[in-house]
């Protein structure tokens, strides 16, 4: 058989103003007592995943 063309959409070309990039704001410090907070966070958050894709697996 022949080939199947597929249709698609074609965006309209816009032209927009070019703008430099956007200043990002100032690093914030992290203090070694929020950082420890984090990480036991994400180790609970991955330990649940673990769980659920183990339970449904």
């Amino acid at each position: 058989m022949g080939e199947q063309l597929v249709p698609f959409a074609v965006a309209p070309v816009v032209d927009f103003p070019q703008t430099g990039p956007v200043p990002a704001p100032p690093a914030r410090h992290i203090s070694p007592e929020e950082e420890t907070g984090i990480f036991s966070r994400a180790d609970e958050l991955n330990a649940r995943v673990a769980r659920i894709l183990h339970e449904y697996s």
